[in-house]
Order: structure tokens, then sequence, then C-alpha cells
């Protein structure tokens, strides 16, 4: 049985063997290098799956499959910021009002806010979502930490207040 050439193998012009399809369908459904290893059946799964990963053409596969998951659900940096804000800047009291012993949601809840309702026999109980871990993602996607930020988020904080800029602007006039 003749061996492929390395440089075959690590062409990025060369369509994906169905194995290497096998592989990326896998990793996009269980964002696992092993487990889409095993999936596609390599046999030396822990030294094959890494190396399969790693190659160009693979990797250019994923993130073509990424964006295009991500463009069919709708998803995008502008849409993650809204549902984080939403989460970090929610206030109990937009949510519910209080009559006499009772808490109330308001006609007009938006229920995303909760994370939680709880019934039970000492009555309803509402959470927010976790505030701190909401605001310390927002701050990391915008580059707030820098020292800690692994992203390269400069171009989106930056059209961030681009926008804000020119919506300012445009209500000035």
């Amino acid at each position: 049985m003749a061996r492929k050439k390395k440089d075959d193998v690590l062409s990025e012009d060369k369509p994906l063997t169905q194995q290497e399809k096998l592989f990326v369908d896998a990793y996009i459904q269980t964002a696992n290098i092993q487990e889409a290893g095993r999936m596609a059946k390599y046999k030396m799964v822990d030294k094959q799956a890494y190396a399969v990963f790693h190659r160009p053409r693979v990797q250019k596969a994923i993130e073509a499959r990424r964006e295009e998951m991500m463009f069919r659900l709708g998803i995008n940096p502008e849409r993650v910021l809204a549902e984080w804000s939403k989460m970090a800047f929610s206030d109990l009291s937009e949510l519910v009002e209080i009559k006499g012993p009772l808490v109330l949601l308001k006609p007009d809840a938006d229920l995303s806010k909760l994370s939680e309702i709880i019934c039970n026999s000492e009555g309803i109980k509402y959470k927010l979502h976790d505030k701190k871990a909401a605001l310390d993602a927002i701050s990391k996607h915008l580059g707030l930490f820098d020292k800690d930020n692994d992203q390269q988020v400069k171009g989106i904080a930056d059209a961030i207040r681009e926008a804000a800029a020119a919506r300012k602007k445009g209500s000035e006039q």
C-alpha cells in the first residue's frame, strides 16, 4: 500500500477525503478532537485525530462549517453582545411588581432576562442570570481585560464605538 505524501496530506488545495469530511462533521457536532476521530473511524485516534484536526484544509472546512452554522442560526457578535447585555444590565424591578405580600410578573416582562422561576410551597422565586459572569464576558469580548484577553476583538470594540458615535451624531442633527 502506497503511503500518502506529506505534501498531499497538508495541501490546502486538495479536496477533503471522505474520512476528513466525517471528521469535520463529527467535530462540528462534538467540538472534541478525540471524539471526532473515533466517529470518523481513525485507528490511532490519539495521534491521527490531532494531526487531522491541524491540517490546513480541515481547519478551513471547520471554519467554513462554523460560519455557515452561525449564519443559519443568526449568530453574530452584535447579537451575542445584546444577549450578554440583557443579562448584565437586567433589573428585577423591570420584570416584577410587588403588591402587598405578592411578587407578580409584569405583563410585558422579558422572561429571557430570568434564568429561573422556582415555584414551591414557600411561593415563587425569580432568579436573574449571573450578572458578574455576563459583565466579565462583555469586558473580555471588548478587550477591557487586555492581559487576560486571548481574543482579537479590537475590530469589534472599534465598530461598537463607531456605531455609538454615529448614532449620537445622527440624533444631534
